[in-house]
């Protein structure tokens, strides 16, 4: 845990921490299922997912341990995997709908629901765009 959490970018892990908290106070029962992942590790994850060396989550291209600027985020409520699937997609909307308020948001939407990435990183304004993500880039 201390490795996946501080391997996280010291913003981003504050940032998602209050999420988190959000999250949890709407009643979506927020879980982690990726955090930092250092190049051997995201070799190791299969679906969809970057480059070795490329991961937003902590790729050695993107500066490795203490940089990892993503993590992957579901709901654990639910006793069935169904009911765990249709609460992480009642978590991604409220994400989607409230994302701004707490700094991240999913970057990738459907094509990696869970991926969710800091609103005023690159990672983001690359992939979503929109006037606030075009400052980001600045």
């Amino acid at each position: 845990m201390e490795y996946v959490i501080g391997g996280m970018d010291r913003s981003f892990k504050l940032t998602l921490y209050h999420a988190l908290r959000a999250l949890d106070d709407a009643g979506l029962s927020p879980g982690i299922t990726s955090g930092f992942r250092d190049d051997y590790r995201q070799s190791l994850a299969s679906g969809t997912k970057a480059a070795t060396e490329s991961s937003y989550h902590g790729g050695s291209r993107r500066g490795g341990y203490g940089h990892g600027l993503a993590a992957d985020l579901v709901s654990v409520k639910g006793k069935t995997r169904s009911e765990r699937w249709s609460s992480s997609k009642n978590l991604w909307k409220w994400i989607d709908a409230h994302g701004k308020e707490i700094g991240i948001g999913r970057p990738y939407l459907d094509k990696d629901p869970p991926h969710v990435a800091p609103i005023d990183g690159k990672e983001y304004a690359d992939h979503r765009g929109g006037a606030d993500a075009q400052l980001a880039r600045d």
